[in-house]
C-alpha cells in the first residue's frame, strides 16, 4: 500500500497508503505565506525524494499521520488487509489529495473530517477541498499488501510491502511524521524482519501479536515486514 499527499498537493497513503499532494492554482495569501516559509527550510531545498529520518521535532504543529493495519487469517490467502488511518495539521491548501495506489486499494470511505469543507473518495483518491488550521480526516479501506512467496530452502515467507509515504509538493518533499500499528495472528504469523530496521527517528517496538512504528522523515518511505509460518 503506498500514500501521498499533493496541492493540489499530494498526501501520503500511497499504498499502504497513499501520498498527499496539494492544487498549485488559487493560493491565498496566507496559503502562499506556508509555502514560502516552507521553502526556507534549507533541508526541504534540498531533498528530491532520498530518505532521510530526523531525531530533532518540529517548531510548529506539523502534518501526523496514523494508521492501523490488521492481519487476518483471511488476509495470508487474499493478501487484503483492513486499514484505517487518520491525518491531522493538514496543509492549509485550497485542494489537497490523499492518493492510493490503484488497483491496490478497494472500499474506500471518509469515516470523519474537521476543519476541512468537503473530502470525499473518488476512485483511488481522497479529495479535500478548503483545508483550514488544525484539521483531521480519518479513512478506512482495504489494502492488497501481502505476498506469499518461497525462499531458498523452500521455506514459506509472508511479506507485507507499505508505501511509498511521502508528503510531497512539486519536486520536493517535506517532513512527516508516522505513526503505524500492525496487528497480526500470532497463532499463524511469526515475525521474521522488519524495514527499515530501528535508527535514530525511527523507532520499533512489537511483541507476539503486534507491530509498532514511529518517526519523522522527508523522501519517501517504503516499510516492508516479513513474517513465517507458525506451523
Amino acid at each position: 500500500m503506498s500514500s501521498q499527499l499533493w496541492p493540489q498537493y499530494s498526501l501520503l497513503c500511497c499504498l499502504l497508503l497513499g501520498w498527499l499532494a496539494p492544487a498549485c492554482a488559487g493560493f491565498s495569501p496566507e496559503q502562499l505565506e506556508w509555502l514560502n516559509s516552507e521553502a526556507e527550510h534549507p533541508a526541504l531545498q534540498v531533498n528530491e525524494g532520498e530518505l532521510r529520518f530526523m531525531v530533532t521535532g518540529p517548531e510548529k504543529p506539523e502534518h501526523q499521520q496514523t494508521m492501523q493495519i490488521t492481519i487476518t487469517n483471511d488476509t495470508m490467502h487474499t493478501g487484503w488487509a483492513q486499514v484505517s488511518q487518520c491525518h491531522e495539521n493538514l496543509d492549509q491548501v485550497d485542494r489537497l489529495e490523499i492518493v492510493f495506489r490503484q488497483g491496490k486499494v478497494r472500499n474506500l470511505q471518509v469515516v470523519e473530517f474537521k476543519n476541512i469543507a468537503d473530502a470525499r473518495p473518488q476512485g483511488h483518491r481522497v479529495i479535500l477541498r478548503q483545508v483550514q488550521p488544525d484539521s483531521r480526516i480519518c479513512v478506512q479501506s482495504e489494502s492488497r499488501i501481502m505476498q506469499r512467496s518461497l525462499e531458498q530452502g523452500q521455506r514459506d515467507v509472508y511479506e507485507m510491502t507499505n508505501g511509498p509515504f511521502m508528503r510531497r509538493f512539486l519536486d520536493g518533499f517535506y517532513p512527516l511524521n508516522l505513526s503505524m500499528q500492525v496487528d497480526y495472528p500470532a497463532q499463524c504469523l511469526r515475525l521474521l524482519e522488519i524495514q527499515p530496521e530501528a535508527q535514530p527517528g525511527w523507532q520499533i517496538r512489537y511483541d507476539a501479536h503486534r507491530i509498532f512504528l514511529k518517526g519523522r522523515f522527508e523522501g519517501k518511505l517504503i516499510t516492508r515486514f516479513r513474517f513465517a509460518p507458525t506451523r
